[in-house]
């Protein structure tokens, strides 16, 4: 077995737009965000690539993106992070996230400030 470092450890590069979801497998979490991610990509019909990664088979590529908590949804633009939502993500915020995105490489956003560089959301699972 050869080692990987960190450093040659990276995710496949995806032209546009692409998700990427670091979970741990058994976490009932990361399934619940498995499963909206699964309905957005079906909803994009193939064309939007969405790539899982369990962290505790690939800590080396949790560690170049900076995934400290699971589950953690990364999207990429050509192969940049450009936004990232650690925790229990909803449809509608992963949903609205491309959609800003989608319209900031299609010319359509009114204003630099309506689309920051790169946003960090943190979301809790909802309590019993």
């Amino acid at each position: 077995m050869v080692a990987t470092s960190v450093a040659e450890e990276t995710l496949p590069w995806q032209p546009g737009l692409a998700m990427v979801h670091f979970r741990v497998a058994g976490s009932e979490v990361s399934d619940r965000v498995a499963a909206i991610l699964a309905q957005i990509v079906e909803a994009h019909a193939g064309r939007l690539p969405l790539t899982e990664v369990d962290v505790d088979d690939r800590p080396q590529l949790a560690a170049r993106y900076n995934v400290r908590a699971t589950p953690s949804v990364l999207l990429l633009r050509d192969g940049s992070v450009v936004d990232r939502v650690i925790g229990d993500a909803s449809r509608t915020l992963v949903q609205s996230l491309l959609d800003a995105r989608a319209a900031e490489s299609c010319g359509r956003a009114r204003s630099t400030r309506e689309i920051p560089r790169m946003r960090t959301v943190w979301r809790r699972p909802p309590t019993s």
